[in-house]
């Protein structure tokens, strides 16, 4: 797992890749002060996961 910008959201994220039963993934996780997160992609999609944390992230967080 290594950092990664969080973007607008701000507090801390981590990204990592491995394998699960022979496919990529990819993990991501955040937290702030109010929430956290995990992303978990498979397969094919593993290798951009990292790139779309701060998308997927301000689809499911709102600051208020």
């Amino acid at each position: 797992m290594s950092p990664v910008d969080t973007g607008p959201l701000g507090g801390k994220a981590v990204c990592g890749t491995g394998t699960s039963q022979g496919a990529t993934a990819s993990i991501c996780e955040w937290i702030d002060a109010d929430s956290l997160g995990r992303l978990i992609w498979s397969g094919t999609l593993a290798a951009d996961g990292p790139s779309h944390l701060q998308e997927i992230r301000a689809q499911t967080e709102r600051k208020y």
